[in-house]
């Protein structure tokens, strides 16, 4: 099986043109080198006689099929790794993004997305960058999931974060020195009202014992923060074309919100001076938006 990469090598300053030599060890039952002139800055085309698999393949989702064409428009040191991504032919009929990381030009771990990209931050506050990789299919509201990487002691995954619909972003919260990963849950989109109309409420990873968890309950100023913006009167002519796309999500995040604050009958407090006429509606969904709000913790793993 053949497999060829067209990788462009990182900018070196200074004028001139700079030769390098690229040098591929590939161990197979033969066993071969190939060695390959490359001037900086331009794609340089390599071809390896043997199934990716082989060539020291990590466990990505996706293997490269022979004669495909990966072409390095990224690249980001992560000593003593590097991690590249960009687009690959794979499937010539949708746009897809190939990201490996290599040591020593052995790949070590790869897979292929409809979108993909790293980024390298000090996450637990111990003076070292962890490795994030976000992935993205594709397609209507979906979907993205975040993979965190270390190098100490040894490279390993130590977690992923399933976002769905949202991003995330990472930053200290609570001042400790320690970053959140801080996204908008989207376990409500479509439940009894448009996407469009669908509450978000926040979700935030903090961590743990060298992982990620979900601990959105832990930032209840936060959370107060947000209810607040759904505390508003209703329209009260039913022909209002904002009645019943705000009237339903409205209560849904008030119940929800209060869920997380451990203060659920205070949603009903709250409706009864709001919108009386929509109790029956949250009694009879009390459950089910209970159990959608206690899947944020199956986010994080």
């Amino acid at each position: 099986m053949e497999r060829k990469l067209s990788r462009r090598p990182p900018p070196i300053s200074g004028g001139g043109l700079f030769i390098g030599i690229i040098v591929v060890v590939m161990i197979a039952a033969a066993g071969f080198v190939v060695l390959q002139i490359v001037e900086s800055g331009k794609p340089a085309e390599i071809t390896l006689d043997t199934p990716l698999e082989e060539a020291g393949e990590g466990d990505g989702d996706i293997l490269l099929e022979a004669d495909s064409t990966y072409v390095v428009e990224h690249y980001l040191p992560w000593d003593p790794y590097v991690v590249t991504w960009g687009p690959t032919n794979l499937d010539p009929d949708l746009p897809q993004t190939r990201i490996e990381i290599t040591l020593q030009d052995a790949v070590i771990e790869a897979s292929v997305d409809y979108l993909c990209e790293g980024e390298t931050k000090d996450l637990d506050g111990d003076g070292s960058d962890e490795l994030i990789v976000w992935a993205y299919s594709g397609g209507a509201h979906c979907c993205s999931q975040y993979y965190i990487y270390t190098r100490h002691p040894a490279f390993r995954r130590i977690g992923s974060i399933y976002t769905g619909n949202g991003g995330l972003q990472f930053k200290d919260l609570d001042g400790d020195g320690v970053l959140e990963g801080v996204g908008n849950y989207d376990g409500l989109a479509y439940y009894d009202w448009s996407y469009a109309a669908s509450p978000f409420p926040p979700i935030i990873f903090k961590w743990r014992d060298g992982g990620f968890v979900e601990e959105t309950k832990a930032f209840p100023d936060l959370l107060r923060e947000r209810l607040e913006t759904y505390l508003y009167p209703q329209p009260a002519d039913p022909n209002d074309p904002d009645y019943k796309e705000q009237r339903f999500p409205r209560v849904g995040a008030v119940l929800a919100y209060c869920i997380l604050l451990d203060e659920e009958e205070r949603a009903f407090a709250l409706m009864k001076k709001l919108d009386p006429e929509m109790i029956p509606w949250m009694q009879e969904h009390r459950e089910a938006i209970r159990a959608l709000m206690a899947g944020m913790k199956e986010r994080a793993g």
